[in-house]
């Protein structure tokens, strides 16, 4: 029994199909399937049943599936033992970001991490749907809001606030809202789909008091990049992550409108990666990174440490 050929069934498994494996792996679709049919053979039972488009495990897959993940593990630990006698992080590196976190966010800081990290070399790939990294051959990948249901370890970066801003051009224009309910007779810009109305829960920092409104935006985008080049161009009132526009309060190209309302819930921000890519030293490193660069806008503080 070839190693290679259980660390082949482990991604079919993980992929759920053998194209993903192939995908994953950059691999031949054949060679794998020729591989797991070997692995088969030299044990002497199934361990996967094939559709045209899907794979699942028999029970004789399931159980060889977990011994081996272990056995793998093992291995991996070894290596990375090995591996952190070097001080230096080294590799390619895959991270998903959603679109506006990497523009607004992340781009700015990349020379710092560079500087730090030379060997490092980093790919982003900007993309606001939640992928899976095993599937798509990603390290790490920002999530938004609550953790899904998932095998993936999991960081939290920060729990993000969103507030109300727009331009003091508009504000000029259109005068300042003086309570929530004032913001229908407002341009609104807001996320989503290309649903006329918008729902927004705001609370009151103070009282507590929590306000829902319905709300017909004149403008949605699911891009928040998008909406706050808007509101930065007088376009209306943007419901916005402190992250995404500090730098624009902080220079008075936005204004804070109604400053003790806030978006409620506040949304939670994650990194997540496969349960062993913390034994890589680049993966550890830019987790890192990630949590220096969140921490400041954590409602409350610094970030968790790790999950």
């Amino acid at each position: 029994m070839k190693f290679e050929h259980v660390q082949v069934f482990l991604r079919v498994v993980e992929a759920g199909s053998f194209s993903g494996a192939a995908a994953l792996l950059d691999m031949p679709l054949t060679s794998v399937s020729r591989q797991v049919k070997a692995l088969e053979d030299d044990l002497g039972v199934q361990l996967l049943y094939r559709t045209t488009r899907k794979v699942r495990s028999t029970d004789a897959g399931r159980e060889f599936y977990a011994r081996c993940l272990q056995a793998e593990q093992v291995l991996a630990d070894a290596r990375a033992s090995v591996a952190s006698l070097r001080t230096e992080a080294e590799g390619t590196l895959r991270v998903l970001v959603p679109y506006a976190l990497g523009l607004l966010v992340l781009e700015p800081t990349l020379a710092a991490f560079r500087a730090s990290h030379p060997r490092v070399q980093l790919v982003l790939t900007y993309h606001n749907e939640a992928l899976d990294l095993v599937a798509h051959g990603y390290d790490i990948a920002i999530r938004i809001g609550p953790l899904p249901d998932t095998t993936y370890a999991a960081r939290q970066l920060c729990l993000s606030r969103a507030v109300l801003v727009a331009s003091p051009a508009y504000l000029a224009r259109a005068g300042r809202p003086a309570d929530p309910r004032d913001l229908r007779r407002h341009d609104l810009l807001s996320s989503g789909g290309d649903a006329p109305l918008a729902q927004w829960r705001l609370r009151h920092a103070g009282s507590g008091e929590i306000s829902d409104l319905t709300l017909r935006p004149v403008l949605v985008a699911n891009e928040s990049a998008t909406l706050i080049r808007q509101a930065l161009n007088g376009g209306g009132i943007v419901l916005a992550s402190r992250m995404l526009i500090g730098r624009h309060l902080a220079s008075g190209a936005l204004e804070n409108v109604l400053p003790e309302w806030s978006r409620w819930p506040d949304v939670e921000l994650h990194a997540l990666f496969p349960q062993r890519a913390t034994q890589e030293r680049k993966v550890r490193v830019f987790l890192d990174y990630l949590v220096d660069v969140f921490a400041s806008w954590h409602v409350g503080g610094a970030a968790s440490p790790p999950a």
